[in-house]
């Protein structure tokens, strides 16, 4: 008895052990699918990413991998800092994910900070529509503050290995340091590499880069999108190295007969039978061919016949420098010395600014901060914009205190119902409330005011190859403003009041402390845009703007196929004379010439080379109908990098206003990276240094800019014009 007892008992334990095991089995299963489900979905950065620059539109590759094989929707929103400085919000659009892992491409705007950017911090989550979910924190590299970069984008295909040690002279070739000694420690070409499969669709996308390199393989496998994009790019300011070699397609064919429409008379685009371009067509005994198409520029070499070729040839040199777009007597130095130092090709530019070499010979290729919104917010704000005068203020008190004091006794003392003074006096304290309202909104304007000027680049043809809206918001009431945004890239450009050195020293102290959470009273940093959709296809932009605040963006766009409009460019370009630049008044032939094609309210100006300037000064629209001011920034703000901002030439400083700012921001000053080069390539930032189109010491350049009103905005179209030689 006893033992079956004791067997019986046994039983028990060794049954209760396994009803645990197996209850602590199945709760292992269920906290792990309880972890999986988690995190259903990650993100890490693509190996193709590539390295970013501050001021250019960001283009970024993601690797999301999906637990499971179920549909995953939503929207992915990033979050981008410098530090602990929020500087933008992006939201794509509605996106589907199906697992294993899919690679995602989004493009963040431009982006700027007063402080330096070592790095982007990007806080990504994700907001389905069956779970949200925080992504981390991820680090996108940029390129070293402390040195120049040059960013430069080449097609290079798996399927063509043997052309890689080619590819590599020609990259070393092509960097921007290769051209003078002495900015091996300043300056860093950096070159991303991209599948042609994966080259930009759009424009807007070319816009991270300065150079495209484009060998014969890797060109023959573009599509006829990408190649439309690449043109377009190209037209607005952008520089191609390409090989048209091998067999093309027509596209291609198509392709290079538009890149080359406005190049030398005698120039044939023919492929034979077999689509190869027929030699001594498109050359002669040049190897290299260098050509302008609207604000771009192009190099196009031939088949290489010679494989041991060593690229340091006057023809390369050359090449080099016009991609680059250095001024004109520097590429003529560049071509003829094989062992030029930077301070030679320093030495060559006719304006000799100090600051500018400063800022090369200190490792400092430096871009001027050409942000100057304060001649332009006074130029825009609307004429109801006005403060109230004292006296009117002073009337509405004198008259509520006569309301409410005899006024009020006598009546109703007449009328024996000084009870009703209760009555009375609110009432007339609301009345005189709502007067004073309304007297405020008369005089300040109390709808929201949209004003703008778009700027228009010209090509050849005359037809637009690019624009920049300039727009300014101003609001009564604090709240939030939506701009829509259609193929284009957006940047807050900010108030642009004038700062004075203690004031700008106060500011980023008290930048720093904000970040460093310590606080300094009232001072509160700006709320940043949020933008939502696909950039740059279509996409809002969510600004919180304080009332009787002036905010002031811009909009910027690549238009893809040529536009055309009625003007005779033609005719205003033969009409521009030595002798009207010389004495800085338009003639009266040229003037009516402007006003037949545009109008009588038309402002016009024409710029040539070597600070030669004339505009019809007689029309007072050049001058801001509210008054502006000039700020000159002293020399010693600009060599502590403490404002980077070019000194206008001293006769240009006592002109009209708006002739001023255009005047800086289409001639390209000698200061920082401009005492080397004349023209930076298109980005669409908030800096505003890819608008100088004109070469100041090319004596054979002119821009002719005429400014149209349109009800309530402006546009402006500039025109660069080059002698035929």
């Amino acid at each position: 008895m006893n033992a079956f007892a004791a067997w019986n008992c046994c039983f028990r334990v060794r049954r209760w052990s396994y009803t645990i095991g197996l209850f602590a089995l199945l709760l292992q299963l269920v906290s792990a699918t309880a972890r999986a489900q988690d995190k259903p979905i990650e993100i890490e950065q693509s190996g193709m990413q590539p390295t970013i620059q501050v001021g250019r539109p960001i283009p970024t590759w993601w690797d999301v991998k999906i637990r499971g094989s179920a549909l995953v929707e939503g929207r992915i929103e990033f979050q981008l800092k410098n530090m602990s400085k929020l500087l933008a919000t992006v939201t794509t659009e509605d996106i589907a994910l199906t697992g294993p892992q899919q690679r995602i491409k989004v493009m963040l705007p431009p982006i700027s900070d007063d402080e330096p950017i070592d790095q982007l911090q990007l806080q990504i989550k994700f907001y389905g529509k069956r779970f949200n979910q925080d992504l981390g924190a991820h680090i996108l590299r940029v390129a070293m503050s402390k040195s120049r970069s040059f960013m430069v984008l080449m097609g290079v295909s798996r399927l063509t290995p043997k052309r890689s040690a080619e590819r590599d002279r020609i990259n070393r070739r092509l960097a921007f340091e290769s051209m003078a000694s002495g900015m091996d420690e300043s300056v860093k070409t950096i070159v991303t590499s991209l599948e042609p499969a994966d080259m930009p669709q759009e424009p807007l996308g070319y816009c991270a880069y300065e150079l495209v390199v484009l060998t014969g393989p890797e060109f023959r496998l573009l599509k006829k999108p990408q190649l439309e994009s690449l043109a377009a790019w190209v037209r607005a300011g952008g520089s191609l190295y390409l090989e048209p070699t091998g067999v093309l397609e027509a596209y291609h064919v198509e392709f290079l007969r538009n890149l080359t429409a406005h190049g030398p008379s005698d120039l044939v685009i023919q492929p034979d039978s077999k689509g190869r371009l027929i030699p001594g067509t498109i050359w002669n005994d040049e190897r290299l061919l260098l050509l302008r198409n609207g604000l771009g520029r192009i190099a196009l070499r031939v088949d290489d016949e010679h494989p041991d070729e060593t690229f340091e040839t006057p023809a390369w040199r050359e090449a080099t420098a016009f991609l680059w777009r250095l001024h004109a007597k520097q590429i003529q130095l560049v071509k003829e010395t094989p062992k030029l130092r930077m301070s030679e090709l320093l030495g060559t530019n006719l304006v000799d600014t100090p600051v500018g070499q400063f800022n090369i010979q200190s490792g400092r290729l430096s871009l001027p901060l050409l942000t100057s919104t304060t001649e332009l917010l006074d130029w825009l704000m609307p004429d109801g914009v006005r403060m109230v005068p004292l006296w009117v203020l002073a009337a509405i008190l004198f008259s509520f205190v006569i309301v409410i004091g005899p006024v009020d006794y006598f009546v109703l003392g007449k009328l024996k119902a000084r009870k009703f003074t209760w009555i009375t006096f609110p009432l007339a304290t609301l009345l005189v409330t709502g007067l004073t309202v309304w007297i405020t909104n008369r005089y300040m304007s109390s709808s929201e005011t949209r004003r703008g000027m778009v700027l228009q680049d010209l090509g050849d043809d005359g037809s637009i190859v690019r624009s920049s809206r300039f727009e300014l918001l101003f609001i009564a009431s604090s709240r939030a403003i939506t701009t829509d945004v259609r193929k284009g890239v957006f940047s807050a450009l900010g108030k642009g009041q004038p700062i004075s050195e203690d004031q700008l020293y106060q500011q980023q102290m008290a930048s720093r402390m904000i970040r460093r959470g310590r606080g300094m009273g009232e001072v509160t940093e700006k709320k940043p845009p949020q933008m939502a959709g696909r950039i740059p296809t279509e996409f809002t932009v969510t600004q919180e703007l304080a009332k009787w605040t002036p905010q002031l963006n811009r909009l910027f766009w690549i238009p893809g196929p040529a536009q055309e409009n009625k003007i005779d460019w033609q005719a205003l370009s033969d009409g521009i004379t030595d002798e009207m630049l010389q004495s800085h008044n338009l003639s009266g032939e040229f003037q009516g010439l402007v006003t037949q094609q545009f109008g009588p309210q038309t402002l016009v100006a024409c710029l040539g080379g070597q600070t030669r300037w004339a505009f019809n000064q007689q029309q007072l629209g050049w001058r801001a109908r509210n008054g502006g001011q000039f700020y000159p920034v002293s020399p010693y703000d600009q060599m502590n990098g403490m404002y980077q901002q070019p000194q206008l030439p001293g006769e240009m400083q006592h002109q009209p206003q708006l002739f001023r700012w255009l005047y800086q921001h289409s001639v390209a000053a000698s200061f920082g990276l401009f005492t080397v080069t004349s023209q930076v390539g298109p980005t669409g930032g908030a800096d505003l240094n890819d608008l100088p189109i004109m070469d100041d010491t090319d004596p054979d350049q002119r821009l002719l800019i005429v400014v149209v009103p349109r009800e309530d905005d402006y546009l402006v179209y500039r025109k660069l014009i080059r002698k035929q030689k």
